[in-house]
């Protein structure tokens, strides 16, 4: 079992973790599209989503 967070209900699958900002307390991960997850047809990416910049 792995200690990495768990992003399959956003349909991402982590493969390992790639740093850590202490001080902003990020990490960040290399992930895959898990294979279970459904495309995704909507049309917003990265900051077109609500609350992103």
């Amino acid at each position: 079992m792995s200690n990495h967070s768990d992003f399959s209900s956003h349909g991402y699958e982590i493969i390992r973790e790639l740093g850590r900002n202490r001080e902003a307390g990020r990490i960040t991960y290399l992930a895959k599209r898990s294979p279970l997850a459904p495309l995704d047809r909507g049309g917003t990416t990265g900051g077109d989503r609500k609350g992103c910049p």
